[in-house]
């Protein structure tokens, strides 16, 4: 008895395209489901236009991911109902199955690749969003802390050192912000005008982006105004 060899097939039947289809077309709906997922984020945090530009503006790529996502997707499905259709009109233009293999191979990747980035970076923004809410809350508490030292000293501390003596608690804000670039400053001769400076992104001071309190600042009110938005957002 000899063995007999069964000829691969080039393409797929008409069956096996129907069911590349369908799956072809669960990815469309994802896309779509991503679509909708940043409706429905536009739609709680109750965003302005203007926060829909900036939001779009800091997430370009994502928006240019799903565009290319969709239109892969969308595409893929086409041409295996185009594929179909000569299968059924029994046309000699029909695509390789190892084409079509390939493509549909790749979409799930492509999806998979999205989520991943997707997620890795809204949770750097998070941590990014909640960095920022600690810097904001440690200026808050220095200031807090310099006023309750001039109140009890009747002046300013002369060093980051003996303001953090009287107030132990500031010891974690100070490292969070930098203890060597804050300055506290008499800005007339009376105790009660001072002037704050903390670094700013770059972490150094006598930069553009240094932020400066003076006593007419409430720090404290402000970030809890801030945390207050956050809640409600």
């Amino acid at each position: 008895m000899t063995d007999q060899t069964v000829a691969p097939q080039n393409h797929f039947n008409a069956s096996a395209l129907l069911t590349i289809r369908e799956s072809a077309r669960t990815y469309q709906k994802l896309d779509l489901a991503y679509i909708a997922a940043g409706g429905a984020i536009v739609t709680a945090f109750k965003l302005s236009s203007s926060d829909i530009i900036e939001m779009t503006a800091q997430l370009w790529l994502a928006v240019v991911a799903i565009v290319v996502l969709l239109a892969y997707d969308t595409l893929l499905e086409k041409v295996i109902f185009l594929d179909w259709i000569a299968s059924q009109q029994q046309s000699g233009k029909r695509l390789s199955s190892k084409i079509i293999i390939s493509a549909i191979s790749a979409q799930p990747m492509i999806h998979l690749i999205f989520i991943i980035v997707l997620v890795t970076g809204s949770l750097g923004y998070a941590l990014g969003s909640h960095s920022a809410m600690q810097i904001y809350k440690g200026e808050a508490a220095i200031q807090v802390a310099v006023e309750h030292f001039r109140i009890k000293e009747k002046r300013l501390p002369n060093s980051i050192e003996e303001l953090e003596n009287k107030s132990p608690y500031t010891s974690q804000y100070f490292d969070l912000i930098g203890r060597s670039e804050i300055r506290i400053e008499s800005t007339t001769d009376t105790v009660d005008k001072y002037r704050i400076t903390f670094p700013g992104r770059d972490g150094k001071i006598g930069t553009p982006d240094d932020e400066t309190v003076t006593a007419a600042i409430d720090l404290t009110k402000m970030y809890e105004k801030m945390r207050a938005s956050k809640k409600e957002d």
